[in-house]
């Protein structure tokens, strides 16, 4: 599974790819960029997870602690 970072990086055009080679990818998007949820929608990525990008990136601690516990888990 790929994981990409927000759709203001460069790394949306790698998310973007990885979609539409059909390998599960999830996005992490600004909230007011729509790639990665135009993706989503057309069914070429799995999940997009809307962010802020205007948000300090403290704030975020909580999913960041959830999403390395669950890909631990899967390891």
């Amino acid at each position: 599974m790929t994981i990409a970072p927000t759709s203001s990086s460069p790394t949306t055009a790698g998310a973007g790819a990885a979609g539409e080679a059909g390998i599960p990818t999830v996005g992490f998007a600004d909230s007011n960029d729509p790639a990665l949820f135009l993706g989503e929608a057309e069914g070429k990525i799995d999940v997009v997870v809307p962010l802020d990008d205007n948000v300090l990136p403290r704030y975020y601690a909580p999913l960041t602690e959830r999403l390395v516990t669950r890909v631990s888990r899967a390891l």
